[in-house]
């Protein structure tokens, strides 16, 4: 009797545990693959379009991930809101070859500094061990041989705030790759008390160097320094102070993202140009495109309607600011490279990028040097310094729908393909096939920019 008891008794648990598992509500879309494609933006102008008059194409969720187990990055970058430079470091150099020197400043003692700013600027940058993975070559950015002209060199140094009885010391370092010296003429430190704004005279302090000037020496070092210097920090300076949560973790939320995302029809969105006979694809990504679509969002600049030669050349930033900063020059060849991504960034957040009236982009020069303008309104253009967190290696399904909600959150995302032949290997729907991104040799040649997406 108790046997059969107990047997009616685990028959009625298990059709309670049917009926249970039957009323479960099952998310079978979280569970499947989804299918998609990414739309992306060229830096190619018109011409090598034919008939494709919006300038973009498309590569499938697929093509991303065969990407990136191929070790290809994408990396965005985040624009500060409402950031003006509170101090900003002026120094004028004389010498014959340009390429030849570095620079850092340094905040404290020469020999026990307490912060170090490195300048990105013919030499290169620091990179952290951590990012170190990310370079295919041993990569250094020299410019072009030339002498420096005429002009100011101008770095924002609000980070390096406050100072209390502390020096600001310029370091030059003269590699001798030209077996020639130079000297630093000029150097001062501004700070501005309410506003960046040098018609204002009265808002603007200097402090400068007496001690000048000083003769750069072969395969050493020079220190140019500005002692017991006491400047506050404005309490709305946040350039370098991080959110209470990276970009990337506030991404991942709970969202429903739509079916399609395309920051190409925002107004803010720059018009599309042409790099042209430079191989400047990274900085027109990086620089034009996603820094730019970050600095019209902030501003509200509204691009809508417009074409790279109808726009306000005061609302785009200009891509040779950065690429004739940062471009890999071979001197061997005598001819200009392109630029590596992270020295690309590097630059975007240490120093900031000028506007395209400030530099018009030269369609086929490479000697060109900021003047003094457009070193001062680089400053006004910085991006946050946390690009080392902005990076994605995209290798899987979560991966995407992050890359999808950076794009729906407004950003934009700088990736890298094979650039030999696109336009002859596109469908009729301008979609890059995923056997493209499946050969074994492929070579990560041309950055481009993805703008949207769109689920099937």
């Amino acid at each position: 009797m108790k046997k059969k008891l107990l047997k009616v008794i685990l028959l009625l648990v298990l059709i309670q545990l049917i009926f249970i598992s039957c009323a479960i509500p099952v998310d079978f879309e979280a569970d499947s693959k989804k299918e998609g494609k990414f739309k992306i933006v060229n830096s190619w102008g018109t011409s090598r379009y034919q008939d494709n008059h919006d300038r973009f194409f498309y590569i499938t969720y697929d093509f991303l991930k065969n990407l990136g187990q191929r070790g290809m990055y994408a990396i965005t970058l985040e624009a500060e809101s409402d950031y003006e430079p509170q101090a900003v470091a002026v120094f004028e150099m004389k010498h014959p070859s340009r390429s030849d020197c570095s620079y850092k400043i340094i905040k404290g003692d020469v020999s026990d500094p307490e912060k170090i700013k490195v300048l990105p600027i013919s030499e290169g940058a620091y990179f952290p061990n951590s990012l170190n993975y990310l370079f295919k070559r041993n990569q250094i950015s020299k410019g072009i041989d030339m002498e420096f002209p005429k002009g100011l060199i101008v770095v924002d140094i609000s980070e390096l705030l406050p100072l209390n009885n502390q020096s600001i010391t310029l370091e030059v370092t003269d590699r001798n790759p030209s077996y020639q010296t130079g000297e630093v003429t000029r150097f001062w430190i501004e700070t501005y008390e309410r506003q960046y704004d040098l018609k204002r005279q009265d808002n603007l302090t200097k402090y400068k160097c007496e001690n000048l000037p000083m003769k750069t020496e072969n395969n050493d070092s020079i220190y140019v320094t500005i002692p017991n210097l006491t400047i506050e920090k404005n309490n709305n300076y946040s350039i370098y102070s991080p959110p209470e949560e990276p970009l990337l973790k506030r991404t991942k939320n709970e969202t429903k993202l739509p079916l399609w995302w395309d920051n190409s029809e925002s107004v803010y969105f720059p018009p599309v140009g042409s790099q042209a006979m430079k191989g400047a694809c990274t900085v027109w990504s990086l620089a034009y495109y996603v820094a730019g679509f970050n600095e019209a969002r902030k501003h509200e600049w509204n691009l809508s309607n417009t074409t790279i030669d109808t726009v306000d050349k005061s609302k785009v930033l200009s891509p040779d600011f950065v690429y004739l900063l940062t471009m890999d020059y071979d001197f061997e060849k005598q001819e200009a490279k392109g630029s590596n991504q992270l020295m690309v960034c590097k630059l975007l957040t240490e120093i900031g990028c000028c506007t395209w009236d400030k530099m018009p982009y030269d369609y086929r020069g490479i000697t060109s040097w900021p003047d003094t303008d457009a070193w001062r309104d680089a400053a006004l253009h910085r991006q946050k310094n946390n690009f080392s967190t902005l990076i994605i290696t995209p290798t899987t399904d979560e991966d995407i729908e992050l890359i999808k909600s950076l794009l729906f959150e407004g950003y934009l995302i700088s990736i890298t393909i094979n650039g030999d032949d696109v336009f002859e290997k596109l469908t009729d729907d301008y979609l890059l096939p995923d056997e493209t991104s499946n050969v074994i040799n492929y070579d990560f040649n041309h950055q481009v920019t993805i703008v949207g997406y769109e689920d099937d």
